[in-house]
C-alpha cells in the first residue's frame, strides 16, 4: 500500500504539479483541468449552465467551484 500511495504522488507531481496550467492532466481526471480552463471565462458569464458527469465524481464540485458565480441547472438557488 505504502509504494501505490508513492507512485501515486510521483505520478501527480511529473502530470499536474510541475506543469503549466494548460497542460496539466491528474490522475483520474484526464484532460478535465484543461477544458475546465478553457471553458470557466465563458461559463461565468453566464448565469445558468448544464454539466454532465458521472455520480459520484468530484466533477461536479469543481465545475460549481471554479465557474462561480454561475449556477449549474440541476441546483437550486442557496438561501442565505
Amino acid at each position: 500500500m505504502g509504494l501505490e500511495v508513492l507512485s501515486y504522488v510521483r505520478k501527480d507531481a511529473t502530470t499536474y504539479g510541475t506543469k503549466e496550467p494548460g497542460e496539466r492532466t491528474l490522475r483520474n481526471f484526464g484532460n478535465f483541468h484543461r477544458m475546465l480552463d478553457a471553458s470557466a471565462p465563458f461559463l461565468q458569464q453566464e448565469s445558468v449552465y448544464a454539466f454532465l458527469a458521472p455520480e459520484g465524481t468530484p466533477s461536479l464540485s469543481q465545475m460549481r467551484y471554479f465557474t462561480y458565480p454561475a449556477r449549474l441547472r440541476s441546483e437550486k438557488p442557496r438561501r442565505l
